[in-house]
């Protein structure tokens, strides 16, 4: 999936697609850095509390996407008015 959207998000910014990617990689990298040393010790301490918290990011990731769906369509509802 994230092949599709970052291709999705490049064709944002025609021109500068480069910048654009170079910006979406470092944010990619610095949240899972951010991530890998803050929540992944908490996390390690069992397999089980591990798949939770991989649930729960999962869960989160889908909630934004919903919500970011919800905010598009209604963006695009006010445009065609």
């Amino acid at each position: 999936m994230v092949p599709s959207i970052t291709l999705l998000m490049l064709d944002l910014f025609p021109a500068i697609r480069g910048l654009a990617s170079s910006l979406q990689g470092f944010i990619q990298f610095t949240l899972s850095g951010v991530v890998a040393g803050t929540v992944a010790p908490f996390a390690a301490h069992s397999v089980l509390l591990l798949a939770m918290t991989m649930a729960l990011f999962t869960l989160g990731g889908f909630l934004l996407w919903l919500v970011y769906q919800h905010r598009a369509r209604a963006h695009l509802k006010d445009m065609h008015r």
